[in-house]
């Protein structure tokens, strides 16, 4: 996806970014994160003959070129849980994955008032219900739905089901 990003950002079809207008290195940076292998459920998956593995992230998809730009970035990041940004006349891109943290540590120095804490998000920002469609190749391309993940508890407490719904065509694992 890393790669793709890049191709589609330079492109016509894209954003026709120069090369002047793009972090190279934050592109090769997600780029070993989307091709790191880990651990798959499925013993179908192999990579290079290493069972129950799959590259963390790939793209199999098809854009179409009338398709908003910014849409078509949308779905290529939904497929390495990314988010490409334009900082300091530069284009970045990063990968889902975990980063330590690093720079000075926050104190109380940064702050300019008390600290307000807000315990709860409003309703319209939470969910307990998950449930998504991806795009399974063992079921010829079909879109097939993602395991649904509940939070049972939450449900209680919320009085009934609050469901967040995610469709990503491009996904493939």
């Amino acid at each position: 996806p890393a790669l793709v990003m890049l191709d589609f950002i330079r492109s016509e079809f894209g954003y026709a970014a120069p090369d002047a207008w793009i972090d190279f290195d934050s592109f090769a940076a997600a780029a070993m994160i989307c091709d790191e292998l880990v651990v798959s459920t499925d013993i179908a998956n192999e990579v290079n003959g290493s069972p129950w593995r799959v590259r963390r992230y790939s793209l199999n998809a098809v854009f179409e070129v009338d398709a908003s730009p910014a849409a078509t970035v949308q779905a290529i990041e939904d497929t390495c849980a990314g988010r490409l940004i334009f900082c300091g006349g530069k284009y970045k891109l990063f990968a889902g994955a975990y980063r330590p943290a690093s720079g000075p540590a926050l104190t109380e120095q940064y702050l300019r008032d008390s600290p307000a804490f807000r315990a709860h998000p409003s309703r319209q920002q939470r969910y307990n219900v998950a449930r998504g469609t991806y795009t399974e190749p063992r079921q010829e391309w079909q879109s097939t739905s993602i395991h649904e993940q509940v939070l049972s508890d939450a449900v209680i407490a919320e009085d009934g089901e609050i469901v967040q719904s995610v469709a990503l065509p491009a996904v493939t694992n």
